[in-house]
């Protein structure tokens, strides 16, 4: 659509003929750079492939991709010229495109891709998910929602700071939640944030609740770490793991903030899979769910649940059914 549009302004301006060839050429090579920047984004950046580009900082990731996005843009600039010219009879030849057009129409291109690829940068800056909300306002007021809450919190992460040093602890949690966060991404959930050494992820109840996402996705996150167990013994000479708590319920969810502008889950349902988490610990079981949740979950057969009957969590006043989560 956009190249139509500036096609379209070019001929109303002169500076293009205005035939069907051109139109026909503009919108075959709208099609085919688009085709090949969007499976490059969706397939290699955005995707296992593409950690390269994801763990450069802010700037520097977002020129790289542009750079890459020119050479992609001229060589299909090129390519669909070359096609047109053996089409349609008396179409300008690519060397005569190079000389005349291929600045403006490169210029355009590219600025129109340095946008998109800003805010696709910036997406990942606050959140897919974060951000959507945001321009859409649909936390604008505050409004109840029933979410599932997954904490996780890496196991002795205290003695791994005083064993590895601060820098080397950083860059260890850097690297566990990198790969715990594409997971989440994957199974649909958002996560909400890190706190130290602790990550917060949530999904809508429906999006949870199908397939057991939630459980699955903490599932494949450990098997993600146990796969990558060599590399974390030979960089970091330990092999991280979690203690995790998992609780679904109402929350109240909303806007706050004015320089910095952020979505805040405010309810007893987040606090309740944090208490979780920490009585994780307290009984020396890796991962506790609540009854509420667990029984509302057709577990897969690599997850079983073992009933610990009821406690009373820090803070409650009231009993919680507990289960641990084996993975089978």
């Amino acid at each position: 659509g956009v190249a139509l549009s500036y096609v379209g302004l070019r001929m109303l301006a002169g500076t293009m003929p205005a035939n069907f060839p051109e139109i026909e050429n503009a919108a075959r090579t709208a099609g085919f750079v688009g085709f090949c920047l969007g499976w490059f984004m969706t397939f290699i950046v955005y995707d296992t492939p593409g950690e390269i580009f994801r763990r450069m900082g802010f700037v520097k990731g977002w020129l790289v991709l542009e750079f890459i996005s020119v050479g992609v843009i001229i060589s299909g600039i090129s390519v669909q010229r070359a096609i047109s010219a053996l089409l349609w009879p008396g179409f300008s030849t690519v060397t005569e495109y190079f000389k005349t057009d291929l600045a403006a129409d490169l210029f355009m291109a590219v600025a129109a891709f340095l946008l998109i690829t800003f805010i696709m940068q910036l997406r990942r800056l606050v959140g897919e998910g974060v951000m959507w909300n945001m321009i859409t306002g649909r936390y604008h007021r505050p409004r109840t929602e029933r979410r599932i809450y997954m904490f996780l919190d890496i196991k002795d992460s205290t003695a791994l700071a005083e064993r590895l040093g601060d820098e080397k602890t950083h860059a260890l949690i850097s690297d566990v939640f990198f790969l715990a966060d594409r997971l989440v991404s994957e199974y649909r959930g958002e996560v909400l944030s890190y706190n130290g050494d602790e990550l917060v992820a949530s999904w809508r109840e429906d999006r949870g609740l199908k397939d057991s996402r939630c459980l699955t996705c903490y599932r494949d996150i450990v098997a993600a770490l146990e796969a990558r167990a060599d590399h974390y013994r030979e960089t970091y000479g330990v092999m991280p793991e979690f203690w995790a708590g998992f609780h679904v319920g109402e929350v109240v969810v909303g806007e706050c903030g004015d320089s910095k502008l952020s979505i805040v889950h405010i309810g007893d349902t987040p606090n309740t899979a944090a208490r979780l988490e920490h009585h994780a610990k307290d009984l020396g079981r890796t991962c506790l769910a609540s009854g509420a949740l667990i029984k509302r979950l057709q577990l897969p057969d690599t997850i079983r649940a073992d009933p610990l009957g009821t406690v009373a969590l820090k803070g409650h006043s009231h009993d919680t059914e507990i289960f641990a989560i084996e993975l089978i």
